[in-house]
């Protein structure tokens, strides 16, 4: 368990490789943790990083002003709740090649893209507030598949949900405004 941290200007935990990454917490090839209750701010890359990690609960943290406040590679089985993702320069949650993961009841507003799914397939994004990011809210790109997104608020952002290269995804009782 990690939790009740302030990571602050890149000085982080990595739970494989301590040194000073421009990461706020990572977790590589890491399963069955629980990151909560931390404070991820200004770093260069990403606040929290997973990676071929498999079984992790990631919530309750605070993510902002980092290049993205979470980003999940490679990890399936993953759970990403109740976090406040804001102001960070790419992302507020990216998913890249990642499956089998649920996003919800997270907070992501005013980030350049509120969520991205790229080559990330049966992922189940709910009850989450995407608000005032400047480009989408929702991104499915390059073979983002059988995803389903449902009971999300989506408002104010420069595209609620687009899809690119991305087939049978399933998108239900959300609200636009």
């Amino acid at each position: 368990t990690v939790s009740a941290n302030k990571i602050t200007d890149n000085n982080g935990i990595d739970m494989w490789n301590s040194t000073n990454n421009g990461y706020g917490i990572v977790l590589v090839s890491s399963s069955q943790n629980v990151v909560s209750e931390n404070i991820a701010s200004n770093s260069i890359k990403d606040g929290i990083r997973l990676e071929t990690s498999a079984g992790n609960k990631i919530s309750g943290n605070d993510l902002t002003s980092n290049q993205n406040g979470i980003q999940v590679l490679s990890s399936s089985n993953n759970k990403v709740t109740g976090n406040t993702i804001t102001n960070n320069g790419d992302f507020g949650i990216k998913l890249v090649s990642s499956s089998d993961n649920t996003i919800s009841g997270n907070n992501i507003k005013n980030n350049n893209e509120g969520l991205g799914l790229n080559s990330s397939s049966n992922n189940d994004v709910f009850s989450n507030t995407v608000s005032n990011n400047i480009d989408c809210g929702l991104r499915f790109d390059f073979l983002s598949n059988d995803n389903r997104l449902f009971g999300n608020n989506i408002t104010s952002n420069g595209y609620g949900v687009w899809f690119g290269g991305s087939t049978n995804n399933a998108v239900f009782q959300n609200n636009f405004v």
